[in-house]
């Protein structure tokens, strides 16, 4: 089986982070090329700097619908359809499918479904993901990816991708801290069995939980367990260091 999974840094900018690019990443995995998040500069940076990205990926996942992370997805849609002659699927959640579709433009193009195909996600359900029912029933699939509810001031979701007795990321898109999140990750690595991994979390600095719907050194600390924030890398912030590829499964 193909155990290929990379995570690329294309951006890890906030919102008002104008002199960096909006928090974006390339992922690998197996034979797809995924874009999560399509902020208001990621577009115009792909094209002038990994114009490739714009001829192979697969999907474009979304974590939700504020500006920095859609603002210029309409552009990407329109160029791949317009120029290059492709159609792009696009994942997300259950509850933000309703806006997004009011988001994209009303036309002939939109409706025949050449231009854009949206996937819905359902969520995970906690209480039925029991890891013993699971593993009892000899049905977990070599590869997964799943979506994760996050707590922000809008519906939103960040994605796990990873292989069974492999490797995995996680990448957050914006949340507070959520005892739901550490859960969601721990049953995923006892589930399938995860030797490695790389999780990368929102951070503000901001650090006044009751002020921001990101999460903050105060609400990290609340919420989630010493071993668990010793795996967290953050980004989504103007002092964030990770670019380029920052993760890369090494097959065994």
């Amino acid at each position: 089986m193909n155990k290929k999974l990379s995570v690329f840094a294309i951006g890890t900018g906030g919102a008002f982070d104008t002199d960096k690019v909006n928090s974006s990443f390339y992922v690998k995995f197996k034979n797809d090329k995924i874009l999560v998040d399509c902020g208001y500069n990621v577009f115009p940076y792909i094209k002038e700097n990994m114009p490739e990205v714009l001829e192979e990926l697969n999907a474009v996942f979304i974590t939700h619908l504020d500006d920095d992370h859609i603002g210029s997805l309409k552009s990407l849609l329109f160029y791949r359809y317009y120029i290059l002659g492709k159609s792009t699927l696009i994942r997300c959640g259950e509850d933000i499918t309703r806006a997004l579709i009011d988001y994209l433009p009303s036309n002939n193009v939109m409706k025949n479904g050449k231009y854009v195909k949206i996937n819905i996600w359902s969520l995970i359900d906690l209480p039925n993901f029991n890891p013993d029912t699971l593993k009892a029933s000899g049905n977990l699939p070599n590869s997964f990816i799943y979506p994760v509810k996050c707590v922000h001031h809008v519906p939103s979701y960040g994605f796990v991708f990873g292989f069974k007795d492999g490797g995995m990321i996680y990448i957050s898109g914006d949340t507070k801290a959520a005892i739901s999140i550490e859960e969601t990750i721990n049953l995923i690595d006892n589930v399938y069995n995860i030797k490695e991994s790389f999780l990368l979390h929102d951070f503000t600095y901001h650090n006044v939980p009751e002020e921001t719907s990101h999460a903050c050194q105060k609400d990290i600390e609340v919420r989630y367990s010493t071993r668990f924030i010793e795996r967290l890398n953050y980004y989504h912030n103007d002092k964030c260091v990770l670019n380029g590829l920052i993760y890369e499964l090494k097959e065994k």
